[in-house]
């Protein structure tokens, strides 16, 4: 993602909410507050409608029609605010506003919403979770992280700020929760994403994500860019371990399970036919999605790290998700097994996040007193 594809969202978001205006016109001279209620609540709707519809894009029309769905979601979301102030204007004025400041102020609301969603983007955070057991003898920090997509949405400058911060955590080990990658990036792409993260210099362990192989590829946008065998050798060849549906110890107290995604279907193994693993030992699973519910109550892990839901990414996604599942984004006790689900260290398709900012995990192991 460059700089200069940003201003191009925000060119067609103004130009949207500018075409908003005109459609409006003639209605925006005669508002009553009722009218200026409708029209909240119906481009409110609209606004999370082309949200969903960002998120979910899988047609020929890929990338642009994301693009403008986007465009048309931040448009909708700064009319709907607009809206709020004039019929806080109508209810104390009892007047409409001035058709033409009524505009502006849709034009400025839509800018600051989208302009807060480029940075909120750009801006990764950490957050700092302590988890304790009697299984351990010794304390171990990770640092885990997910949805990356690189290539798509952030800058490499931004990334790379990323990556000294995490090196700076000084942890024992990394995590990759799926979806460092997607559809849209480049072999070169992919090849230069694992040199940085071997970079940050400390063992590093990943699992599969539902983009990373590239299984959507669009063939109207260039197709598969690499083949699986060169996702293996690009994670490999930088002395990054995969784990699919296999365990290692990290150390005599610690074991990391890493399941593949569900997305492979009848590929992922059944719980049943994972490698037996010792009950007296600390199981850190890592799965990228985070809603096989019976699998994590079968695999009885102490703690499992999933990602995938970059918590809707675009507000109010994340809440109207939560009305449906568990768990879109934190913390959460599934059978025996406590589950940290990661907003998501980037996003999927567009530069704009207006949910939770991006963010990396810092995990410290401990010892039970």
């Amino acid at each position: 993602m460059t700089v200069g594809k940003m201003f191009i969202y925000v060119a067609l978001s103004v130009a949207a909410s500018v075409l908003l205006f005109g459609i409006q016109f003639v209605l925006h001279k005669k508002t009553t507050w009722w009218i200026a209620l409708i029209g909240f609540i119906v481009k409110l709707s609209l606004s999370a409608l082309f949200a969903a519809l960002a998120i979910a894009i899988t047609s020929p029309l890929g990338w642009n029609f994301s693009f403008i769905s986007v465009c048309l979601y931040v448009a909708f979301f700064g009319d709907a605010l607009a809206d709020v102030i004039g019929l806080i204007f109508v209810l104390c004025r009892k007047k409409p506003l001035n058709v033409w400041l009524r505009g502006g102020i849709s034009v400025i609301l839509t800018l600051a919403f989208l302009t807060f969603g480029l940075i909120n983007m750009q801006t990764v955070t950490s957050k700092n979770h302590v988890y304790t057991s009697s299984k351990l003898k010794h304390e171990y920090v990770g640092v885990f992280f997910s949805d990356l997509h690189y290539g798509t949405v952030q800058t490499t400058d931004s990334i790379d700020k990323t990556f000294e911060k995490i090196k700076a955590e000084n942890a024992d080990f990394l995590i990759l929760g799926g979806d460092i990658t997607d559809e849209y990036t480049t072999k070169e792409q992919l090849y230069e994403i694992y040199g940085k993260i071997a970079a940050i210099g400390i063992p590093t362990y990943y699992i599969y994500g539902n983009h990373d192989r590239q299984d959507r590829a669009d063939p109207w946008a260039k197709g598969k860019q690499y083949t699986e065998s060169e996702l293996i050798d690009a994670i490999e060849s930088n002395g990054i371990k995969i784990l699919k549906d296999e365990y290692v110890y990290f150390a005599e107290d610690l074991i990391i399970l890493g399941r593949e995604d569900y997305s492979a279907g009848e590929n992922r193994k059944k719980v049943e036919d994972l490698p037996p693993r010792p009950t007296d030992v600390f199981v850190l699973s890592v799965d990228h999605s985070p809603y096989q519910t019976q699998d994590i109550i079968d695999t009885k892990a102490d703690l499992q790290l999933s990602g995938h839901t970059h918590d809707g990414q675009y507000f109010p996604l994340g809440y109207a998700y939560s009305l449906f599942v568990k768990n879109v984004c934190g913390e959460s006790k599934v059978g025996d097994t406590q589950v940290l689900v990661s907003p998501g260290i980037a996003g999927w398709h567009d530069p704009v996040r207006t949910e939770r900012r991006s963010r990396y995990e810092v995990i410290t192991l401990r010892p039970a007193q």
